[in-house]
């Protein structure tokens, strides 16, 4: 975490009204590992967003017979090269999504697009969500929508994916 999304993390810690967060940060009650815990806990309500999928999760999802269905061979190519040399799908940027749908763009795909739909996003933390909150940008604030009905899926693009650490946290307050 950068030190400038470490001061929007706090800022937005600060400012919260979850009592659970005011009694970790409060200097007579400090409680830095319930605060951290809270800090990578699913936000509530959850907001969804989009991750990356390895290709371990690919080829457990995908149905590979329907890769035959696949007119383009130029589209069977780049999935098989994103496989062997990245080895995952990148959903984690505002193209990612789109990547699955144009990959697998016609209804003999649509078990395997749905499927990897389905497995390419999830909760953000709370952390994530304040930092979200903080950066704001089209990505966060109006989510990336997968471009293919009826799997169609809306998800946000986070402008930080990670784990927020005791150490960091405790620092954090300490100092500030």
């Amino acid at each position: 975490m950068t030190p400038a999304q470490m001061a929007m993390l706090v800022a937005g810690i600060r400012a919260s009204t979850n009592p659970v967060v005011m009694s970790c940060i409060n200097p007579a009650t400090a409680d830095f590992q319930t605060l951290m815990d809270w800090c990578n806990a699913p936000a509530s309500p959850a907001v969804p967003c989009w991750k990356d999928v390895s290709k371990n999760v690919v080829f457990e999802v995908a149905d590979l017979s329907e890769m035959d269905n696949i007119t383009a061979a130029a589209k069977r190519e780049t999935f098989w090269n994103l496989m062997a040399q990245v080895g995952k799908l990148i959903c984690s940027t505002a193209s990612g999504p789109k990547l699955i749908t144009d990959l697998f763009p016609n209804a003999s795909a649509s078990t395997t697009r749905a499927a990897l739909l389905a497995v390419a996003h999830e909760p953000a933390t709370n952390a994530e969500v304040i930092i979200g909150n903080a950066t704001g940008g089209t990505p966060w604030t109006t989510g990336v929508t997968s471009q293919t009905p009826p799997t169609a899926i809306t998800a946000k693009i986070r402008p930080w994916t990670g784990t927020a650490q005791m150490s960091e946290l405790s620092a954090a307050f300490r100092n500030g």
